[in-house]
């Protein structure tokens, strides 16, 4: 009786073996499953941070590219300002030279005759 007793425990833990090496096979796809789970949560937490980090840096760039537009946008309104008063000053300085040449041209012509008139003059005493 002992010897069927033995050799019915036996055909029990033969017959419970497969079932515990699935189990067995179970427990531990489930602890890499929660390895992987868990690495995989701290690489999206660490990529999260990378993103905001990101988005934070485009923000403040594209701010100061903003600032730089608007700078540029003011410099150059102040330079076509500069540079229509710099055309405005050519235009007065050119009316200006060209009746300072009109004034010579006629003081010219008043020397040229003061001159024909002296020298008649003289050549007229002259005889």
């Amino acid at each position: 009786m002992l010897l069927q007793e033995a050799e019915s425990a036996a055909r029990r833990s033969d017959a419970g073996a497969p079932w515990q090496d699935k189990d067995e096979g179970l427990r531990e796809q489930t602890a890499r499953l929660r390895s992987d789970l868990a690495l995989s949560q701290q690489e999206n937490r660490e990529l999260q941070e990378r993103l905001m980090v990101s988005e934070a840096t485009v923000q403040a760039q594209a701010e100061q590219l903003k600032d730089y537009r608007d700078l540029l946008s003011e410099s150059q309104a102040k330079a076509e300002l500069e540079a229509e008063q710099w055309k405005d000053e050519l235009r007065r300085l050119q009316s200006h030279s060209q009746e300072q040449g009109e004034q010579i041209h006629t003081l010219r012509k008043e020397r040229q005759t003061s001159q024909e008139r002296t020298n008649r003059s003289v050549c007229l005493q002259d005889f």
